[in-house]
């Protein structure tokens, strides 16, 4: 039982959610919100980016944010982070402002930020006691 969209965006999600061979069988048969939890302490001691969108219509990214920062007021904590990022030890959070579910993959820009994240990853093979912030100098013009 779902709504029926009624915006572009939420369009979009349906169409390449329901219509896609793969994506649909792996949504509707193989996915199961209970079995694709990841709490805070089972990334403790590994090297984790979490990218989360304002607008996300199938999360509550407002909540996810303030339990992965231990914020009690998101709206408040959110003001002071420097380009949307918030760095802890070994999680970092990175936050899209108005956008919604994998709008961050419109522009290259945006994809950027995503991109030099993930080469620093893999280039620094950042292990679980080592763990720099893979935030430190991402810049993307």
């Amino acid at each position: 039982i779902c709504r029926k969209p009624t915006q572009a965006n939420e369009h979009l999600l349906s169409y390449f959610g329901s219509k896609d061979m793969g994506v649909s069988h792996t949504l509707f048969r193989r996915f199961f919100w209970a079995d694709n939890i990841l709490w805070k302490e089972d990334i403790q001691g590994h090297c984790v980016t979490v990218v989360l969108a304002s607008s996300d219509i199938i999360v509550n990214t407002k909540a996810i944010g303030a339990y992965l920062t231990g914020a009690d007021d998101w709206i408040l904590e959110t003001s002071h982070w420097e380009d949307g990022i918030w760095k802890g030890n070994g999680l970092d959070v990175l936050w899209f402002q108005d956008l919604d579910h994998g709008q961050v993959f419109d522009t290259r820009r945006m994809r950027g930020r995503l991109v030099n994240i993930v080469r620093r990853f893999c280039v620094e093979g950042l292990l679980p006691v080592t763990c720099m912030s893979p935030m430190r100098d991402v810049h993307v013009s």
